[in-house]
């Protein structure tokens, strides 16, 4: 019934749960170049055992709440001191479950035709952020600045971007679909270099053959394929 192709770099964890009629499948990604003490993989499976029951409605949400605790743990902070960018996706009859926060971004297709596309949690994509945010003494006019402010990150876990007054909660959405559907989980390396016409065709050679695109093997490309029953 489901199907999940995927490949990413060195800076992504990822976990994923199936059973007869759903799937399950997260990932962070380490938000700097340099490497964390703790595996990210360690820090997502902190997030899954958490819950009760991994596939149940709102999964994604409690993982990434789960994982934003854990890494704002001061007793844990001394060995995993980054902030993750996180995407998670819960696929269903008759729904999809997505949740986000950062430069991850979740599409779904019906055929060849994009339905849906969660939003990059940057300032010229999250304008709620805007609201909350301090900017520096002295810079306060250039906040709409877009060549200064709009690839700024917004949204994450285990810390508040921007320094904004609080943090903004990962951003959560149920999708209705219909069997077939296919849902691209995606890294902002992947779906800012191309229109979303070529997605589809994009995935198949970078999970494929990756290195049919040089320079993106570090990035993250993973396709849930639903085909019902």
């Amino acid at each position: 019934m489901y199907t999940l192709l995927a490949r990413h770099g060195s800076r992504f964890a990822n976990v994923s749960l199936s059973s007869d009629d759903r799937i399950l499948y997260a990932v962070v990604e380490s938000t700097v170049g340099e490497p964390v003490k703790t595996p990210l993989a360690q820090v997502l499976q902190h997030g899954l055992v958490a819950q009760q029951d991994a596939l149940a409605d709102g999964t994604t949400e409690a993982i990434a709440h789960s994982v934003d605790a854990l890494l704002r743990d001061r007793n844990f902070a001394a060995n995993c001191t980054r902030w993750l960018f996180y995407a998670a996706v819960l696929a269903g009859p008759g729904f999809v479950e997505v949740c986000t926060a950062g430069s991850l971004r979740v599409h779904m297709i019906f055929g060849s035709t994009l339905q849906r596309v969660t939003r990059n949690h940057t300032l010229q994509e999250d304008p709620e952020a805007k609201l909350l945010m301090r900017a520096p003494p002295g810079y306060e006019d250039l906040v709409d600045d877009h060549s200064l402010f709009s690839s700024v990150a917004t949204r994450a876990l285990g810390a508040s971007c921007l320094g904004v007054e609080q943090a903004l909660p990962p951003e959560y959405d149920r999708w209705p679909a219909a069997f077939p559907y296919r849902v691209l989980i995606c890294s902002d390396d992947f779906h800012a270099h191309r229109p979303p016409e070529d997605y589809l065709s994009a995935v198949e050679r970078r999970v494929w053959n990756p290195h049919a695109e040089a320079g993106q093997e570090e990035g993250l490309v993973a396709l849930i394929k639903a085909q019902g029953g």
